[in-house]
């Protein structure tokens, strides 16, 4: 274990709590995965079917109502292109420059009225 200082050890504290803060927040992975899902041009009954979900599970998922459990998230995440980190916490950086660009336009066109575009929050 790396021992921090009195400075650093708020610091690390301060990020996690911001981290899994964002983690929590549902809507925004929600639309995010809207705009993958949409993105690579499935539907939601396509996207529940490689899944092995229902599609109702899909619903739930982009409406912010519930979370994909891990072994969804394994087969979810390759399939849409995107990683853990853009979808949970907004982070772009782990992808490539043209699936930001589209990303970023297409969460564009699906933010909810009266919410500003995502961005990444790091």
């Amino acid at each position: 274990m790396i021992p921090f200082g009195q400075g650093q050890r708020k610091e690390h504290l301060k990020t996690g709590r911001a981290l899994g803060a964002a983690a929590q927040d549902l809507p925004a992975i929600g639309r995010r995965l809207q705009a993958a899902r949409r993105l690579v041009g499935l539907r939601q009954k396509d996207l529940a079917a490689a899944c092995l979900v229902t599609p109702n599970a899909v619903t739930n998922w982009e409406a912010g109502t519930r979370r994909p459990k891990v072994s969804e998230l394994a087969r979810l995440l390759p399939m849409l292109g995107v990683d853990l980190d853009w979808l949970y916490l907004g982070d772009d950086r782990g992808l490539n420059w043209e699936k930001r660009e589209a990303l970023a336009k297409e969460t564009e066109e699906t933010a909810a009225p009266g919410c500003a575009p995502i961005q990444a929050r790091l």
